[in-house]
């Protein structure tokens, strides 16, 4: 794979057409070449000419460390129209506005009335702020956070929604 080599052979100076040195190679790796196919962990930086390592959060990538081809266990695409970042991998851990559709294996955007949700998008684990949960609700909207709700009033010391006819 070397186009050039030092004198013991065993150092390349230039790499064959197609073929790349690592940025930060490991020992055993310094001063070779490798085609960009064989280093799936790594991306041609096209101005360098350089292999260059993908990100931590990626199995695979392109053009740029966090243009990921699929993410590692762990981390996941986030949904989300404000964001143009389509390949990126994030932790389900680090981004508490979201929750994980597993269905879709991504990150899904939380609700506006939650501080952070789990499973659905209204499914709120915490309400965001001047948003409550509704203390008599016992069915599927139980963890629905409101910031009104008719036929009941917020008591403005407890923070909670009390029922008008009481």
């Amino acid at each position: 794979t070397c186009f050039t080599c030092d004198d013991r052979r065993d150092k390349c100076i230039k790499c064959q057409v197609g073929t790349y040195k690592l940025e930060n190679p490991a020992d055993e790796e310094k001063d070779k070449c490798f085609p960009s196919n064989s280093k799936p962990q790594y991306y041609l930086d096209e101005k360098s000419q350089i292999l260059k390592a993908c990100d931590a959060s990626c199995n695979g990538c392109s053009d740029n460390k966090f243009n990921c081809k699929k993410c590692q266990a762990g981390f996941y695409v986030i949904e989300n129209p404000n964001i143009n970042e389509n390949n990126f991998c994030y932790n389900r851990g680090t981004n508490q506005n979201y929750y994980l559709s597993v269905v879709e294996n991504r990150l899904k955007l939380c609700d506006s009335s939650c501080k952070n949700c789990e499973f659905s998008p209204k499914n709120c684990k915490e309400c965001a702020k001047d948003f409550y949960k509704n203390p008599y609700e016992t069915g599927e909207n139980k963890d629905f956070c409101f910031d009104k709700i008719s036929g009941y009033y917020l008591e403005s010391q407890e923070k909670i929604f009390k029922n008008n006819q009481y």
